[in-house]
């Protein structure tokens, strides 16, 4: 509890915000203890939660594509619960799905364990257990208009606009006052965390891998430097187990 008032003092939120902020979150079931000072996300966010402290071993999920496809139908699942559609689409999002048309979602077959893996996934996200999820070994004439899906995120250059940032804040970060340092730390790796566990590890030709590879090598020089950054600002010798990041958004 203690790290986690000194941590939220860097950003001038007193002791005493902590602590309300923190007794809310608890009331709605966000966060539960696990033993006395020590918390963790619980509810709803937990898995998505599990996904961004495991944003390290992501291009761990990658393997060659034969040009298959995985789908998920959703078109027979209702949306008058709010709270369930919002589940679902958190957990489409956070694999790389996107709708190829009525409610049938698509992404390439390169992820490890195929169509089983992704499901055990999906449904450990929130997806319905009802939803039908399958491997396609081609779309036909659809094809050509499904490797333009992610075409709006414009990956690679987003890969080489963070290597950039990342690599001029890693220098700053070693010039500036440690509290600025660890506040700069939490912005821009928070950032590209956020695109780590957003991105939908496309293959070739879709993107091109070893600009991803190189983005990937670069936040993890920066997040070492930031994670000693913290720890100093911190006074604790604790293993952080997540980067000092801003948490990724996931929908």
């Amino acid at each position: 509890m203690q790290v986690l008032i000194r941590a939220a003092a860097v950003f001038d939120i007193d002791e005493n915000r902590t602590r309300v902020a923190l007794h809310r979150l608890r009331s709605k079931g966000l966060v539960d203890s696990e033993e006395r000072g020590s918390y963790r996300v619980a509810g709803d966010m937990a898995a998505a939660s599990e996904e961004t402290l495991g944003w390290r071993n992501a291009l761990s999920r990658v393997v060659p594509c034969s040009g298959s496809w995985v789908g998920v139908h959703t078109a027979d699942l209702p949306r008058a619960d709010k709270t369930v559609a919002r589940r679902r689409d958190r957990a489409t999002q956070l694999v790389g799905l996107r709708d190829l048309r009525g409610g049938l979602l698509i992404r390439p077959d390169n992820l490890a364990g195929g169509v089983e893996d992704l499901r055990a996934r999906l449904l450990r996200l929130g997806l319905e257990p009802t939803a039908p999820v399958f491997r396609m070994d081609a779309l036909g004439p659809s094809e050509d208009e499904a490797r333009h899906l992610w075409d709006e995120m414009a990956l690679d250059e987003l890969y080489r606009q963070q290597i950039q940032l990342l690599t001029q804040a890693t220098l700053d970060l070693q010039r500036m006052p440690a509290e600025q340092g660890a506040r700069l730390a939490f912005q821009v790796g928070g950032r590209a965390v956020s695109d780590i566990v957003l991105d939908p590890l496309l293959p070739a030709p879709l993107v091109e891998p070893k600009l991803r590879e190189a983005f990937m090598e670069t936040i993890m020089v920066f997040d070492d430097v930031a994670r000693e950054l913290w720890s100093r600002v911190l006074e604790t010798d604790l293993v952080l187990r997540q980067s000092p990041t801003l948490a990724p958004a996931t929908g």
